[in-house]
């Protein structure tokens, strides 16, 4: 499935032939239509009843599920802060997701309206016809967001999540650290290995080389990178490309601020079991106490790389005979660590262990400088390469450390995007 998704990724990039097809008058008719959305948008953001023009918004994009919506919309809505305006980009003409935003939301949503335009796509693609649709709404919004009504950044969410009391709290202690870092690509309220057998501190906050998605920061000057080569399909894996991450890495929590529970329209795909049992915070934390500077690449990498370099080495028989609270009886609480010697190695710890263990771009989820930290109870532990990875593209498959040939995948079915199959 990876393999297929990266071949169309590839395939999809426009030549200069294809370019040259395009037409003027189909150029002019699509700024026209980008033009006359804005300026609805822009008249709708004025009219928001007490509400100033804030520097962020919050959007969340749906299609066609309205009790899914409801309910995000409620998370939402409860914990909205005044910095920020609540958009609902709708995709398509759905009366009972219409309705959902104006009952639920009212003068309290800017509802954005997106015409769902037919895609022609050939035998490959109308398989994942779903991510073609969803990439083309996400660049007509954020397009909006950016480009016409000018918001500074903007907390992406999707109509199957939920978010935690303390979720912009979170992002208000974390959003400077963009500005302040360099290194940084976006601020994320999801954790991949959020188990509650996974973790224990809800303030502890890592850098990740893997971006996390559901429930993260696209900032104004990110938009100006990105958007201009916006993919046709598969926007997530593509943002992982290191042409995209251009190294940098993304700051997630321990314990998630977001939670999706989307079931509905999706099958029984290799990652269900993971996001269904997520633990969502229950908040708690002062994040106004938050010494967000530890998080920056100069602090951060040298005491990361300490604490690695110092916990013991133990055995992944060990760690799965280990109770609740992380120790034997008797035995203190301390950092540990297992090793790996190439991606097959780590895929058998990370399953082992009941870790996620896929890679995308060769990056294991939540991974930083190829190190996959998670817990038991209050230990921390740390999956660690025992050779050096690229330092360019933080991938952990290196010439030397391939390892045995992978065993051919058994037919798997194909998660579809709910949001538009």
């Amino acid at each position: 499935l990876v393999a297929a998704r990266l071949e169309l990724l590839m395939s999809s990039e426009s030549t200069p032939g294809e370019d040259a097809v395009r037409t003027a008058d189909e150029a002019v008719a699509a700024s026209q239509v980008a033009r006359a959305a804005a300026g609805q948008a822009a008249a709708h953001i004025k009219a928001l009843p007490g509400r100033a023009r804030t520097p962020g918004a919050v959007i969340i994009f749906a299609y066609n599920r309205p009790e899914y919506l409801e309910r995000a919309l409620r998370s939402v809505l409860a914990r909205i802060t005044t910095n920020y305006t609540l958009v609902v980009s709708q995709d398509g003409g759905d009366p009972a997701v219409s309705n959902v935003i104006m009952s639920e939301g009212g003068e309290r949503v800017l509802h954005l309206h997106h015409e769902r335009k037919d895609i022609v796509l050939g035998p490959k693609e109308k398989r994942f016809a779903g991510y073609y649709y969803l990439a083309q709404h996400y660049a007509w919004a954020l397009g909006q967001l950016f480009d016409s009504l000018g918001f500074d950044h903007a907390i992406i969410l999707e109509d199957d999540i939920e978010i935690a009391p303390d979720f912009f709290d979170y992002f208000a202690a974390m959003l400077p650290l963009l500005d302040q870092d360099p290194s940084l690509l976006t601020i994320s309220a999801f954790a991949d290995n959020g188990q509650p057998q996974h973790v224990h501190d809800p303030s502890a906050v890592y850098r990740s080389d893997f971006f996390p998605g559901l429930g993260w920061v696209m900032t104004q000057r990110l938009w100006s990178e990105l958007g201009p080569k916006w993919p046709k399909a598969f926007w997530d894996d593509w943002l992982r490309e290191p042409a995209n991450r251009r190294g940098r890495a993304s700051i997630r929590p321990e314990v998630s601020r977001s939670y999706t529970y989307g079931v509905k329209g999706v099958s029984s795909g290799q990652f269900s079991s993971f996001l269904k049992n997520m633990e969502l915070s229950k908040g708690g934390v002062d994040w106004s106490l938050y010494d967000v500077t530890a998080l920056r690449k100069d602090q951060y990498d040298p005491a990361f790389a300490a604490a690695v370099a110092a916990a013991p080495e133990v055995s992944v028989g060990t760690v799965a005979s280990l109770s609740g609270g992380g120790t034997s009886p008797g035995e203190a609480c301390a950092d540990r660590k297992l090793s790996y010697e190439h991606k097959g190695d780590f895929e058998r710890i990370a399953k082992a262990l009941g870790l996620m263990p896929e890679l995308k771009a060769g990056v294991p989820r939540t991974a930083y400088q190829g190190i996959v930290t998670f817990r038991r109870g209050p230990c921390r532990f740390y999956i660690a390469p025992t050779y050096a990875i690229n330092p360019e593209t933080q991938s952990v498959i290196v010439p030397g450390h391939e390892g045995p040939p992978s065993p051919a995948p058994a037919q798997q079915q194909v998660r579809p995007s709910s949001r538009y199959l």
